[in-house]
């Protein structure tokens, strides 16, 4: 029976038998499918282009009843593919029976998406390639007139479903069916999320975010002279470039606009970066600048971060990856302190736009206020008399460290923070 895939928001609900669940997802595999060629019978027109070759995409399993439900992208985890040259398609850009293949044989080299069915009579499979800003999909503007890039990046998201009832398990070789596409160029992957109920079990939904595939028969170019060499590929030296080599795609972080040959170098924003709260405000004093995190992990910045205010304590900050993302972050610049005997707290910010350090207490009170350098020397204070806040100038002052001092009933607290915006 014949699969129907329409093209949704991430929001469908899939059904698959629920057995028990042991199986997972592998990863994903693109094998090298066919060399299209004319056959000799054949009277129809031929609008393939001369050196195409076609590819299919599949996602390997650990078992055969394993079952793939959606695959497609958000906008921090997108699904990217391009290639190097336009995806081709037919006048009839696959919305037609295969069996018309034996009467118009270029349609067997159709550019599509599916999930597993070769039979796609409805699956609006080409219409990803060549028509998606009319389907509304999140595909770069710049590319379309291309035909080289097919993405879901949007902030909404969106991805390839089956309808509820209909399930697409694995089989007998544990791979289904994700894609075809025919180019003259070089493919390229830039991401992809895949949900999946381990053994059919839809109780037990899994979710991959996958930035890798591996090859099957792709051919590359093989001198490591060349500047597009490719030793992950079957060698064809005949693909080598020398010069004018870098990131093709025009969503990628380091775009180059003068590349003429793609080196498989294009980096993608994957997933949220967070910045560490700690060494941004209050600071250790051997910290000297942010620090972001991906995954948990810190991550290298190509320059010193960019940040402006954008209202009372809150900051938009930019950041750029070793690889090129520019990333923006709003964040708050605030601390509160619940440790004090006689149930107060406060909280503060600065307000790099004034040039102040603003300090607001939950209850009023008499408060000796105190901002110190980190020499020890007083340079700052103030009396509280009987407020609930205090506005400090940090005109003229030095960029660097300072302790925020704050006496009240005989108690005395203490933060480090860290003056970013003073002068040098």
């Amino acid at each position: 029976m014949k699969t129907i895939i329409r093209i949704l928001l991430i929001t469908a609900v899939v059904y698959c038998s629920a057995v028990s669940s042991f199986g997972q997802f592998i990863g994903l595999e693109l094998h090298h499918y066919a060399t299209p060629q004319k056959p000799s019978n054949s009277v129809v027109d031929w609008n393939v282009p001369t050196g195409s070759q076609t590819y299919r995409l599949y996602a390997r399993f650990q078992n055969s009843t394993d079952c793939m439900s959606m695959f497609g992208g958000i906008e921090d985890q997108p699904m990217i593919i391009y290639s190097t040259e336009a995806f081709f398609n037919s006048a009839f850009e696959g919305f037609t029976d295969s069996r018309l293949v034996e009467v118009i044989p270029e349609i067997a080299y159709d550019t599509w998406l599916t999930i597993g069915d070769l039979n796609e009579n409805y699956n609006f499979q080409s219409l990803l390639a060549l028509e998606a800003d009319r389907k509304n999909l999140a595909i770069h503007k710049a590319d379309i007139a291309n035909k080289n890039v097919i993405a879901f990046l949007s902030e909404m998201g969106g991805g390839m479903f089956h309808y509820s009832g209909i399930s697409s398990p694995a089989g007998d070789d544990h791979l289904i069916l994700l894609g075809q596409f025919t180019t003259t160029g070089t493919i390229h992957f830039g991401g992809m999320l895949i949900q999946s109920y381990p053994e059919g079990n839809k109780e037990n939904a899994k979710v991959d975010y996958v930035t890798e595939w591996t090859t099957v028969g792709i051919k590359g170019c093989g001198d490591a002279s060349a500047c597009n060499y490719r030793p992950d590929l079957e060698a064809d030296n005949s693909l080598c470039a020398y010069e004018n080599c870098g990131c093709t795609c025009k969503l990628a972080c380091n775009y180059n606009s003068n590349a003429t040959s793609d080196d498989n170098s294009c980096k993608f924003l994957h997933g949220k970066y967070t910045m560490a709260f700690n060494s941004l405000y209050v600071i250790a004093p051997e910290a000297e600048q942010y620090t972001w995190f991906y995954n948990d992990q810190p991550v290298e910045t190509a320059n010193d971060y960019i940040m402006e205010i954008q209202g009372q304590g809150n900051y938009r900050v930019d950041m750029m990856t070793m690889e090129g993302c520019q990333h923006t972050s709003q964040i708050t610049l605030q601390e509160s302190d619940l440790d004090w005997s006689v149930n107060d707290s406060y909280t503060y910010f600065i307000d790099p736009d004034k040039e102040e350090l603003y300090v607001q207490f939950t209850n009023k009170g008499w408060r000796n206020i105190e901002l110190i350098d980190n020499s020890g020397v007083s340079v700052r204070r103030m009396v509280l008399r009987n407020g609930i806040y205090v506005i400090i100038p940090l005109t003229n002052l030095r960029k660097g460290y300072y302790y925020l001092e704050v006496t009240y009933h005989g108690d005395t607290e203490r933060k480090t923070i860290n003056y970013l915006h003073g002068t040098y």
